[in-house]
């Protein structure tokens, strides 16, 4: 029981933090188009 419990916030921290680093990624290329349509 102790496993599972330990397991899964890991996994779901790597999830949230993949997620975070690609919506990072997308706002800096829309700010980069922004400033080149500008």
């Amino acid at each position: 029981m102790t496993s599972v419990v330990t397991q899964v916030p890991k996994i779901s921290n790597r999830m949230a933090f993949e997620r975070k680093l690609s919506l990072t990624w997308v706002i800096r290329r829309i700010k980069e188009a922004q400033l080149y349509e500008g």
